[in-house]
């Protein structure tokens, strides 16, 4: 008998056992500092299918978590921003020095995140480029990010 087969014909656990496994996994996350979802706090007593709304709200909660999840340079960077600024310029409103370090783990995660975007995206390197935040860069400034 294959590790499959065994599987496959082992019965579904129990609601104790069911029970342990989800209060383990919401231990580990207070162990990482993350608050568990309601989604999976709720889940034990639940049958193997969700109601929709469950989903749904589920579904909201890891929209929100992943909203708040940007790197602190990214939002340290989002909270400076005033209209159209150069390298130089927000560099400068951080008090950073190092451009490369500026570049890494400020400018491009937030670009890659669609928070902030060329003034000239066909010519990236052009001494006149300009950096602003987008419309989810602003929002994300207008909660605070």
């Amino acid at each position: 008998m294959t590790d499959l087969d065994e599987y496959l014909r082992a019965k579904e656990p129990d609601k104790r056992e069911r029970a342990a496994n989800w209060s383990a996994a919401i231990g580990l996350q207070k162990v990482d500092g993350l608050t568990p979802s309601q989604y999976l706090v709720g889940t034990p007593d639940e049958p193997a299918t969700l109601v929709p709304q469950r989903r749904e709200q589920a579904g909201e909660q890891v929209k929100e978590q992943a909203r708040a999840a940007f790197p602190l340079g990214v939002k340290r960077l989002i909270r400076i921003f005033s209209g159209e600024m150069s390298v130089v310029e927000l560099m400068a409103a951080l008090k950073l020095g190092g451009r490369r370090n500026f570049l890494e783990k400020y400018l491009t995660p937030a670009i890659e995140n669609g928070l902030v975007e060329m003034t000239q995206p066909d010519s990236p390197r052009s001494p006149t480029q300009k950096y602003r935040l987008t419309a989810k860069g602003l929002a994300a400034k207008g909660r605070g990010a």
